[in-house]
């Protein structure tokens, strides 16, 4: 999920690169939805969607799915990181640039 569409087009575009089929959405709402749609390998989540915040969304669908989280954000503080790992984030995903 993320609703920048540029941010989404990129993720999009190296994913299908990867081999992956990707759903992109927008909308939290609708990435809570998409464990029962696309029984995803992979999520990736923007904590800074606007109906939702992405670790609330990444709580929903862990509870559905044991995809591995990809957070995708511009927070850099620890609290998030935590908070990240909280709702099912993937360690990998947790990285800041410094």
């Amino acid at each position: 999920m993320e609703d920048d569409q540029d941010i989404r087009d990129l993720i999009t575009l190296i994913l299908t690169r990867l081999g992956f089929e990707v759903h992109a959405v927008s909308m939290g709402a609708q990435g809570v939805a998409a464990p029962w749609e696309h029984h995803p390998v992979l999520v990736t989540v923007d904590l800074n969607l606007p109906d939702m915040d992405g670790l609330e969304v990444a709580g929903y669908i862990r509870k559905r799915s044991d995809a591995p989280t990809l957070f995708v954000t511009a927070r850099t503080e620890p609290e998030d990181e935590m908070a990240g790992m909280a709702s099912g984030a993937s360690a990998a995903g947790l990285s800041r640039r410094g």
